[in-house]
């Protein structure tokens, strides 16, 4: 009996983990109570804070969070599988800058208003396949649309001189 007794006293105690699984797909940070998404979505797992130590909302969070990695994941097979036309790819990047809060609600518009023009002066780019559109295709029409700014920039200075 003293020998197992000797034994317990020689293992060293158990150290309590620090993180706590909660849920499927949820953990909680013991030392500060905030929860934690942990989803595999594409084969890659991500790991994202959900900014919150109240259960309920972690779970509603962890929804959207989940939902939202998903759809990412599909949109990124199509683009790698080149199911997806410019119109489709400029939407998604346009979704990007405007989830993005460190940018300027100005800088936004910049880039709405950017895409607009483009599509203005390259009319079917919208339906363009994306792997078929070559280096070659954009620097002529970049040579176009500098070419059309320039003589719209001389029509304003000669409006003006002779205001």
């Amino acid at each position: 009996m003293q020998n197992k007794q000797t034994a317990a006293q020689k293992e060293p105690p158990q150290k309590q983990s620090e993180w706590q699984k909660v849920g499927k797909n949820l953990y909680r940070y013991v030392p500060s109570g905030v929860y934690y998404a942990k989803i595999r979505a594409g084969g890659k797992l991500s790991v994202k804070s959900l900014d919150t130590d109240v259960r309920t909302t972690a779970n509603l969070r962890l929804a959207d969070l989940e939902k939202a990695l998903r759809q990412m994941v599909d949109r990124q097979d199509e683009v790698t599988k080149g199911r997806i036309t410019v119109g489709q790819a400029l939407a998604l990047f346009q979704e990007r800058k405007d989830a993005d809060a460190t940018l300027a609600p100005n800088t936004k518009r910049y880039y709405e208003e950017l895409i607009k023009s483009i599509f203005k002066s390259w009319p079917g780019l919208k339906e363009f396949d994306v792997r078929k559109l070559t280096k070659h295709d954009c620097i002529l029409w970049a040579g176009k649309f500098a070419h059309s700014v320039k003589s719209c920039d001389k029509g304003r200075s000669s409006r003006k001189s002779l205001g």
